[in-house]
């Protein structure tokens, strides 16, 4: 109908089209994420990625479903007593960067991701050969064992 009424310029008509195209884009794909994100503790890219991944799965059902089952996994895996779901856990919420602005006295319970790291991969024991190994790289310069003769 815009495009018929002569009072409307190309300026209007142009505004008339893409207006509500672009709040509609900006209240989906920005603030949408960035609201609901806030309230369930996850990031909106971690909410955007979930409504896709579920989406596919179970088509419009899952697109509903995606943030509250996404949610409850998270939860799900920070109580858990292994590094690799804490670590997955800290990545939807969105606490495994180092930002400059985060001052880590905030909350003592949240995990840096030199920590989460440090417990998925503790640092080992050193690894000891075998005395008469050891002995034989020893005697040898070049580090080889002698080979018997037979």
């Amino acid at each position: 109908m815009v495009v018929l009424d002569p009072h409307f310029g190309s300026l209007g008509v142009t505004i008339a089209f893409f207006g509500p195209l672009a709040v509609g884009m900006l209240a989906k794909d920005i603030l949408e994420p960035l609201l609901i994100g806030h309230s369930t503790s996850l990031t909106p890219v971690a909410v955007l990625l979930a409504v896709m991944v579920w989406g596919s799965i179970w088509g419009v059902t899952g697109m509903v479903l995606a943030v509250p089952m996404t949610a409850v996994g998270r939860l799900y895996m920070e109580g858990l007593d292994h590094p690799l779901p804490n670590y997955v856990a800290a990545l939807l919420a969105g606490r495994t960067g180092s930002d400059s602005d985060d001052d880590p006295d905030d909350d003592p319970d949240e995990a840096t991701h030199a920590q989460i790291r440090e417990r998925a991969m503790p640092p080992s024991a050193p690894i000891t050969a075998p005395i008469e190994l050891q002995q034989a790289f020893e005697a040898e310069p070049s580090g080889l064992a002698p080979v018997a003769k037979v």
